[in-house]
């Protein structure tokens, strides 16, 4: 554990920091159109039932700096005010002493469109949690719990969960492993790669579908694996989350990582040493998920 804040600048190119105390991030990804009132909602019915979050403040500036008393109607509000591309951020924080505090963000890469006419876009949404005094068993539980219900709230096709830490010793691999930290791969290409192991992994039904039955086996017989009801799985590595190990050499020494990185295959997976596959080789492509959301919106609207 770090006792002190550290930037890491790498030929005089910032690449991240380390924190002096634990900070869970959670990614999540959707090719679902964030701008359907019906999916925002959701997502603010979710954040309203999580015991370790209230809603504080809500802004589409860094820091936010309007009030909120929940999140029932604040993240629809700013959606359908905008109808456009946007960024919102709501600081919220548990309890009268704030242990804690979340950071959630949704933002749009690409652009998106109704349904059947997106352009090759998706909608990321990050859930942050910092706790300077260390996670309790509770604090992780209820984590886990908000991350994967997030992720069926808004159909995602991808999630992870880690510390900070593992987060920004990533870049710094993939920093050094290039010419100039500039040219270092930031994100992955999502119809060749995913970007890593981690703590938690939330795959969507058509990843499922993708790697079929026996991968998924194997994986459960490793880790922890949550099947859900509309088909996707969480798959935690290991029983509480992983921080920043300075011994490790690089991206794929960590020894949690080993038997998923066997399992669905190394260059799955965007590392120094990755030899990125043809669309659809390892992953199924964006058009696959697009697809499968389609027939499931179809299949629920003819109900």
């Amino acid at each position: 554990m770090r006792t002190k804040r550290q930037e890491i600048v790498i030929n005089h190119v910032y690449i991240g920091e380390f924190c002096e105390h634990p900070v869970l991030e959670a990614s999540i990804w959707t090719v679902c159109d964030m701008l359907d009132l019906e999916k925002v909602e959701a997502m603010e019915h979710v954040l309203d039932a999580s015991p370790i979050v209230k809603a504080k403040k809500i802004d589409d500036r860094d820091p936010p700096r309007n009030r909120a008393t929940s999140f029932s109607g604040v993240l629809s509000h700013f959606v359908s005010s905008r109808k456009r591309d946007y960024g919102t951020l709501i600081q919220s924080t548990s309890g009268g002493r704030i242990p804690f505090e979340t950071m959630f963000q949704l933002r749009h890469d690409g652009r998106l469109g109704p349904v059947g006419k997106r352009d090759c876009g998706y909608s990321w949404i990050c859930l942050t949690l910092n706790k300077k005094e260390g996670f309790t068993e509770y604090d992780i539980s209820e984590f886990k719990s908000l991350f994967n219900n997030t992720c069926l709230a808004v159909d995602a096709f991808y999630g992870h969960v880690a510390d900070h830490s593992i987060c920004v010793q990533r870049n710094v691999f993939m920093a050094k492993a290039v010419e100039h930290p500039l040219l270092r791969k930031k994100v992955p290409d999502f119809n060749r790669e995913l970007w890593d192991v981690y703590w938690l992994n939330y795959f969507g039904n058509e990843y499922v579908r993708f790697w079929g039955e026996e991968k998924v086996l194997a994986l459960a017989r490793e880790y922890e694996l949550t099947r859900f009801d509309k088909g996707g799985i969480c798959v935690q590595t290991t029983p509480e989350p992983v921080f920043a190990d300075d011994s490790v050499k690089g991206i794929k020494d960590y020894t949690f990582k080993k038997h998923m990185y066997e399992i669905l295959g190394y260059n799955t997976f965007m590392h120094e040493t990755q030899q990125s596959g043809e669309p659809g080789q390892y992953v199924p492509t964006m058009d696959d998920q697009r697809r499968l959301l389609n027939a499931n919106l179809t299949n629920a609207y003819s109900k």
